[in-house]
């Protein structure tokens, strides 16, 4: 992809056009051209899964843009679609959504104002699903995939095309010649001769053949230099960003485990502190229980020494009267 489409793209990718259409995940780096929306790389798989007679898929940084693409983009959205449908009637979780008449409408509705042709009309049930035939399906991909080819292929494909073109024209002018010459042969000489135009013919023929073959490979081989140079450079950039974020996730990791170290030990200061204070804590509520223990003590003292005292005070008694008694005998 040329720095200028991506730049555009770049551009296009505010609001809701920075998350995932389907997932709502971050920085999307896969888009639908049918609708205009962006898509995360899992949910670009799910959509090159469905066909694309529903929706078709082409990668941000790595797959080249025509300005048709480009302006497909620029017309939708992540937000005018999810409006468009939820406006309908149809549900953004329905993953039957992509087969409704609304979005077959959306689509043809988006083609229409790229190829500057009449929008259709709209149809009478928008949530109704859609079934389209086998035949009309293939026509669909067929379509779709002569407007994925890239420019290079082109070139390529052009110059083979040439190649078989003038490889068939040679081919027919030296057996018409052949034709011609055999009708006319009356003696040896003549055939004689006729072979030797004709193996002229048949050399320059292969000349001309080999020349436009190493054309084309020459061609081919260029073509595909620069598709290895630009999948490396794209594949290095993949693999830089997964070890970038192999290294925040063990940095997330590492922090993660450092909360969980310093928590524990909190808990085990926090352990500590309860277990120091805890005497502190209980005595208070062992002095009372001695200074309760004391005092039953004391009243049961007092009460024993009363019970005594009662007893003494009747003993005197007793004796006292039993000495009246005895002197009044």
């Amino acid at each position: 992809m040329n720095n200028n489409a991506l730049a555009h793209i770049r551009k296009l990718q505010t609001g809701e056009n920075r998350y995932c259409f389907e997932c709502q995940t971050g920085s999307p780096t896969w888009a639908s051209l049918p609708y205009g929306i962006y898509l995360c790389y899992n949910c670009s798989g799910f959509h090159r899964g469905m066909g694309v007679h529903l929706t078709f898929v082409r990668s941000i940084e790595m797959d080249s843009w025509t300005d048709k693409q480009l302006a497909m983009m620029q017309l939708g959205g992540n937000q005018e679609l999810r409006i468009f449908f939820q406006s309908h009637g149809i549900q953004i979780t329905d993953s039957n959504k992509w087969k409704t008449n609304a979005a077959h409408y959306y689509r043809e509705k988006m083609r229409a104002l790229v190829n500057e042709t009449p929008i259709p009309e709209e149809p009478i049930d928008w949530t109704a699903i859609q079934e389209i035939p086998k035949p009309q399906i293939q026509q669909q991909q067929q379509t779709q995939i002569q407007q994925d080819i890239s420019p290079e292929q082109n070139v390529l494909h052009r110059c083979l095309q040439q190649f078989w073109e003038q490889a068939s024209k040679s081919t027919k002018e030296a057996f018409a010649m052949i034709d011609e010459k055999i009708s006319k042969v009356q003696i040896k000489e003549e055939a004689v001769q006729l072979g030797q135009q004709i193996s002229a013919k048949t050399k320059q023929f292969g000349e001309k053949s080999s020349k436009v073959a190493d054309k084309a490979y020459q061609s081919l081989k260029s073509g595909f230099n620069e598709a290895f140079g630009f999948i490396k450079s794209k594949a290095d950039q993949v693999i830089g960003k997964e070890k970038q974020e192999q290294q925040q996730q063990q940095q997330q990791q590492q922090q993660q485990q450092q909360q969980q170290q310093q928590q524990q030990q909190q808990q085990q200061q926090q352990q500590q502190q309860q277990q120091q204070y805890q005497p502190q804590l209980q005595w208070p509520q062992q002095q009372q229980q001695y200074q309760q223990q004391q005092y039953q003590e004391q009243q049961q003292q007092q009460y024993q020494q009363q019970q005594q005292q009662i007893i003494n005070n009747s003993f005197i008694s007793f004796r006292q009267m039993v000495k009246i008694k005895n002197k009044q005998q």
